[in-house]
């Protein structure tokens, strides 16, 4: 059922967390149950990748960090102009500590900020992680067997969390579906 009851303010929804978090998926359930737009920084990233005139042959890593700033600057934009109308937006990627506070500070904080950070075991979303770049259908932007070194030097560092924002957040474990249920955190999004 798609909420359609007037906010206050417009809310801005944050979906982070490692990658192979399941993020991707939640963002997508709560855009379904709310009825807000949702983007996501890989849609971006490879959009970019499609549009722009990169040689798969060569595309390394650098490159690839690249169009992933371009494509959270895309996202920050998208959500500026949408917030700006008075429109909630949801917003999902793996944003990282130390970087994303500078995206999302003080100027959106008129916005009913929320975060949503998605979590689980190191070994359970490495496995993940690397079941998920085995099968071969990810898009080549997100280089994804070349990027595990720096997922692993990641785990337990200031790269590995919520974003330090001033605004409520809800930490899910997503070990086994969801805990706290969807519904709860539902009900966060919408408060």
């Amino acid at each position: 059922m798609i909420d359609t009851l007037p906010l206050a303010k417009p809310r801005l929804i944050l979906v982070s967390g490692m990658p192979a978090t399941g993020k991707s998926t939640l963002a997508h359930l709560i855009a379904d149950a709310v009825g807000w737009p949702l983007f996501t920084k890989d849609r971006f990233k490879e959009l970019l990748f499609d549009t722009g005139a990169y040689n798969v042959e060569t595309f390394d890593r650098a490159q690839s960090r690249m169009v992933g700033t371009q494509a959270v600057a895309l996202l920050r934009s998208v959500a500026d102009t949408l917030l700006g109308a008075g429109a909630s937006v949801i917003l999902e990627s793996n944003f990282l500590p130390g970087l994303a506070e500078d995206d999302f500070g003080p100027d959106v904080q008129t916005a009913g900020i929320r975060q949503v950070y998605c979590t689980t075991a190191p070994a359970l979303f490495l496995a993940r992680y690397k079941a998920r770049t085995a099968t071969g259908i990810r898009h080549v932007v997100h280089l994804d067997a070349a990027a595990l070194p720096e997922l692993v030097a990641r785990v337990g560092t200031d790269l590995d969390g919520p974003i330090p924002l001033a605004a409520p957040l809800l930490t899910v474990d997503t070990t086994d579906g969801y805990n706290p249920s969807l519904d709860a955190i539902l009900a966060f999004c919408r408060a």
